[in-house]
């Protein structure tokens, strides 16, 4: 469709831009091999492993509290915040509203949350009221912080340099926050 210009409006350019090639080519001779699955880590990834692997652990200041282990997690579609870490936050249990709506983990484990809450979170010079769903799990990180999170901040997230990068409210500066690898690596050795 956009070869024969009928999604022309709908390009930033006008131009037709190939898109990526998903399978490699066929070389005369060798066989290409389609992975559907990835279960574990081959030997030839371990030989040459990259220097970490660690998620990004940043801090937060949440509810003008400066919250450590907050995890910056993709994969998630929600802010997540424990009882626990709520509880020392201090704020009236009243401004909790119920949810029906479960969480699914990674392996399709069901969690009831116990309502949600919205919070002020701030970093890079930017402060958002964001949505939070409180849970009684006890995972290594205090916080889970969504991709919905990150969008809005207009972030991102490298686990692999360990840095958030973000552009200030006018647009005009970058602000780096840089991720813990020390408490990354206590959080996961935790689990």
């Amino acid at each position: 469709m956009i070869a024969r210009g009928e999604l022309a409006d709908y390009l930033i350019t006008k131009e037709y831009v190939k898109p990526r090639e998903v399978y490699p080519r066929k070389v005369a001779g060798t066989q290409v091999k389609v992975i559907h699955a990835i279960h574990g880590r081959s030997e030839d990834d371990q030989e040459s492993e990259l220097p970490h692997e660690d998620p990004l652990v940043i801090s937060l200041l949440v509810a003008n509290c400066m919250i450590n282990r907050v995890l910056i997690d993709l994969g998630s579609s929600a802010n997540i915040i424990t009882k626990t870490v709520f509880e020392q936050l201090e704020i009236p249990s009243s401004s909790i509203r119920p949810t029906s709506s479960p969480l699914m983990g990674f392996n399709d484990t069901r969690v009831d949350p116990l309502g949600e809450i919205d919070l002020s979170v701030t970093a890079a010079k930017r402060t958002l009221k964001e949505n939070f769903v409180l849970t009684e799990i006890y995972p290594s990180y205090n916080l889970i912080m969504g991709r919905g999170w990150i969008h809005r901040m207009r972030r991102v997230p490298s686990t692999l340099h360990q840095v958030i990068r973000c552009l200030s409210p006018d647009g005009k500066e970058v602000v780096n926050l840089w991720g813990d690898q020390v408490t990354a690596k206590e959080c996961y050795m935790l689990t």
